[in-house]
């Protein structure tokens, strides 16, 4: 409630009374003494001049205090409409939390309940654990043993077992004070405990001498058929297992029958009405069959051992398998003398050769194959093997973008620079016959310039220093626009696996601190002739082998291309297999090439670097710049 006890205070003044009462008293002393006249007019004059104005000085500070207590009084009307309540009490907790005044008020409180929280928290664990060894004595029980079946609670007599009660079809455990029932594990009368020997006519009297009036899940031993309807065959000796989720009901009703000695097995459902008996098939019938059958059976062919079996030729493959080859080193009848992958034997029936089939897939599904075995003359003969043409394989006209540069400069080893063995008197030498090297192919089809900057051995290390490679690539008069790098052969061969490095062995800022690796010295090669022609393209090409190694010198080779602006990679990995099959494979010479196989190289790289242009044309729309001042901008 607001308050209004304002008071108001006004200045005094003088009425005057004293002037209008006094007379004059004579005669007037003669000496410094005043008469009662004077004295009163001093006193008058005093109280005018001196207690007057005093008093209306304290009127002015009463005023003063007047406004200060308006103001208070404004402050406290105020003060509870505008004030926090929530933050004041905050802000006096925080106080009280730091100078130990609220723990001095809370403690007592815990200590008063602490030991009935304490008490709850162990009743609490308590039952849990309770549960948990009881859920274990369940478990124990259940893993100790396989289940007994018994008639009635009280043959239940091993504490440590589960047992199945057949009045009820559920499974009891002991709990450590009684035995607990379980969920359901049957249905009332099903299989366990509930079999009938049908040894007679009497006994199959209860069935009507029918098999379809079997009672559901229950086993029967079956030993006498006479006059038997509805059993698998005439005759049948064996057991017949019946199965349903109710024995009340035929619905969904099996019936699986095995005879005597196990030879034979039948199957049938009831469903509306019983089908009739199905036969299973054993393995031995299937083998027989005249149908077409892959029987699963998977040999890995991995060595001469694995292949002695069939005398080391694809021709003796056992019918009806499947092989994995990873060998195939002195082998006859591969679809050629690499193959590595995956042969399908395929035949209507095992014991003849006669329109037997084989299909082979190379080890990354790039090649197909296949042949039959037909009666030509009277002989059994297989056909050659015949490749699939893949949906890769259908040629598809692409143009010669790769005539588009002018001077290109081929970086590389002994098989970059047509090298070739030849004998001197008996012994093997080698040449490097340039005008045969596949760069060399390569300028005469495109009418271009082309520079070999290659020499036999030489390796990413040596190539530095070669008067064959670094010097003469960058003397100012062999500048190209396009460079074809095929370094790594000599590397792994000589250097090995430590000589590989990794990709932090490249120095961005300065190529002359790259390490010395394969990944620094190669990184330091683009890096010298990058810095010569900025703007050149560079196809690096992948080593065309077989090996751990190698495949490991091909990761390097990738990451490098993909670690530089304008660098491209020329996987040969997908056509390495031409290198080991056919002309280039027959054409090798103590690990070097005729012409005709260097030729064949060529036609493989300008196939690759044309389908990459293709593929990737945006990366080549100003070829013609390269090496220019000249440039177009959008």
């Amino acid at each position: 409630m607001a308050i209004n006890n304002e008071p108001t205070i006004q200045p005094r003044t003088v009425t005057g009374i004293f002037t209008n009462y006094i007379a004059k008293v004579l005669p007037l002393a003669f000496d410094e003494s005043m008469s009662y006249y004077e004295c009163l007019c001093a006193l008058l004059n005093y109280i005018n001049d001196t207690i007057v104005p005093d008093i209306n000085n304290t009127n002015d500070g009463l005023g003063e205090l007047q406004g200060f207590y308006e103001e208070l009084q404004s402050y406290v009307n105020n003060y509870f409409e505008n004030l926090d309540v929530q933050e004041e009490i905050n802000n006096k907790l925080d106080a009280m939390a730091e100078d130990g005044t609220l723990g001095n008020i809370i403690n007592p409180y815990l200590e008063t309940y602490k030991n009935e929280l304490l008490e709850t928290y162990t009743e609490f664990t308590n039952t849990v654990n309770g549960r948990l060894n009881e859920q274990d004595l369940q478990i124990q029980a259940i893993t100790s043993d396989a289940p007994i079946v018994v008639t009635s609670t009280s043959a239940m007599t091993d504490t440590t077992k589960v047992y199945i009660l057949t009045t009820d079809g559920y499974w009891y455990y002991y709990n450590g004070t009684a035995w607990t029932r379980g969920g359901q594990y049957l249905q009332v009368n099903a299989l366990y405990g509930h079999g009938t020997m049908l040894n007679s006519s009497t006994a199959w009297a209860t069935f009507s001498n029918d098999a379809n009036n079997l009672t559901p899940n229950q086993v029967f031993i079956v030993n006498y058929a006479t006059g038997v309807s509805n059993l698998p065959v005439t005759g049948f000796n064996g057991t017949i297992l019946t199965y349903n989720y109710l024995s009340s009901s035929n619905v969904g009703n099996v019936q699986f029958a095995v005879n005597y000695d196990s030879t034979k097995k039948y199957i049938r459902i009831y469903w509306s009405n019983w089908t009739s008996w199905m036969e299973i098939a054993n393995r031995s019938d299937i083998a027989t069959d005249t149908n077409l059958h892959v029987q699963g059976y998977l040999n890995q062919l991995n060595s001469s051992t694995a292949w002695a079996t069939f005398s080391n030729d694809a021709n003796n493959l056992t019918r009806n398998r499947i092989y994995v080859i990873t060998y195939n080193t002195g082998i006859d009848h591969l679809p050629y003398n690499s193959f590595t992958g995956t042969i399908i034997d395929l035949t209507y029936r095992p014991q003849t050769d006669l329109a037997n089939t084989q299909i082979a897939i190379n080890y990354d599904g790039s090649r197909m194959f296949y042949r039959i075995n037909w009666q030509i003359a009277g002989v059994n003969t297989y056909s050659s093997w015949i490749e699939i043409a893949l949906k890769s394989d259908i040629p598809v006209t692409i143009p010669n973008l790769y005539k588009t540069f002018l001077h290109v400069g081929i970086v590389g080893d002994s098989l970059a620079s047509g090298e070739s063995a030849y004998k001197d008197n008996g012994n093997v030498r080698y040449i490097d016959l340039y005008q045969h090297s596949w760069g060399q192919y390569m300028a005469r089809a495109s009418g271009n310039t082309y520079y070999n900057f290659s020499e036999g051995g030489l390796t990413t290390r040596s190539w530095l220093t070669s008067s064959y490679g670094l010097s003469l690539a960058t003397d100012g008069n062999h500048d190209c626009e396009c460079y074809i790098c095929g370094l790594g052969v000599n590397d792994y061969n000589t250097l090995g696996q430590n000589y590989i490095g990794t990709i932090n062995d490249i120095n961005d800022a300065d190529y002359n601190q790259n390490a010395d690796s394969f990944y620094g010295n190669y990184g330091k090669i683009i890096q010298i002739l990058k810095a010569r022609s900025p703007k050149a393209k560079f196809f690096l090409v992948t080593i065309p082998n077989y090996g751990d190694l190698i495949a490991a010198y091909n990761t390097a080779i990738t990451n490098i291309a993909n670690h530089f602006d304008n660098v491209y990679l020329l996987n040969l990995n997908d056509v390495r297999d031409k290198y080991f099959n056919g002309l280039i494979y027959n054409s090798r010479r103590s690990g070097h090439y005729n012409a005709i196989a260097y030729e064949y190289m060529s036609e493989i790289i300008i196939d690759k670097i044309n389908k990459y242009m293709y593929d990737n044309y945006s990366e080549f729309l100003q070829v013609e710049f390269i090496n220019t001042n000249y440039e177009w901008t959008e």
